[in-house]
């Protein structure tokens, strides 16, 4: 498994800032890894975004501790899709889409609530997926 660490500046370019090989994704290769950034001399990590895996967030916590956390929405869709049977996706899909694009959080989480009311009981495994931080 190869730990990869990617920086965003402000106008979205996007560079590798380090990799890692690693038999397994632990606490231990993601400590190493942002450890060899610190040693390079990163100072801070204004913002993480993450799949959430518990390894990782617990390293970072170590290392960077006023670092912010913001869930990946792909990881976020995927496991909310993972939850949904097949015949019900067309339209969650459709549903968390317009949830993703709102601008303001607000809207977003008004989005949230109205489509979470549509799900029917079957699906509450995946609300509970969109309510997951």
């Amino acid at each position: 498994m190869i730990l990869t660490a990617l920086g965003v500046d402000r106008e979205g370019s996007r560079e590798v800032l380090a990799l890692r090989a690693c038999a397994e994704e632990d606490k231990d290769g993601w400590s190493c890894l942002f450890q060899d950034l610190r040693t390079r001399g990163m100072t801070q990590v204004d913002l993480l975004v993450t799949d959430g895996h518990d390894g990782l967030r617990a390293s970072v916590s170590s290392l960077f501790p006023a670092t912010r956390r913001k869930p990946c929405l792909v990881h976020k869709q995927r496991n909310v899709m993972n939850a949904i049977p097949k015949r019900e996706q067309q339209e969650v899909t459709t549903e968390l889409t317009g949830i993703c694009k709102q601008e303001k959080k607000e809207e977003a989480l008004l989005n949230l609530a109205a489509s979470t009311r549509q799900i029917s009981p079957t699906l509450s495994r995946s609300g509970a997926q969109l309510h997951r931080r």
